[in-house]
């Protein structure tokens, strides 16, 4: 079994990068994201690959700039919880920083599901929604 905490690690290298087919390789063909805040809505949910990249390469264009570093991790078996912290700048040059948690699970060296929490209030507020 891979470390579930190393395939994000490298999935989260790749999005810092925009290494969108390296990004795309660590996700299982169908894995899962789901956003806690958007829950119970219907798009709270994204499957498959294809959609979760698009969404995140829809999120990061909205930003001049923008990278998660890793903060902390906590692992068992083929689950892993990691702490986030997010900096970056806004196309308007309005910096933000904000911190998110991810709880994913791995299948071999495949991320299969992400789950997103994240502190709405704070970045909301930097960019002003």
């Amino acid at each position: 079994m891979a470390n579930p905490s190393k395939a994000y690690e490298a999935w989260l290298d790749a999005l810092n990068q925009r290494r969108w087919n390296r990004f795309d390789e660590i996700l299982a063909p169908g894995a899962k994201f789901t956003f806690t805040h958007r829950l119970p809505s219907e798009d709270a949910l994204l499957r498959g690959r294809a959609t979760i990249s698009k969404s995140f390469r829809d999120w990061v264009s909205g930003f001049e700039s923008l990278t998660g570093e890793i903060t902390g991790t906590i692992t068992e078996g083929s689950k892993s919880a990691i702490e986030l912290w997010w900096v970056g700048t806004t196309e308007q040059g309005s910096p933000v920083e904000f911190a998110s948690c991810h709880l994913i699970e791995v299948e071999g060296s495949k991320i299969v599901e992400i789950i997103d929490y994240f502190d709405t209030k704070t970045y909301d507020k930097q960019v002003g929604r």
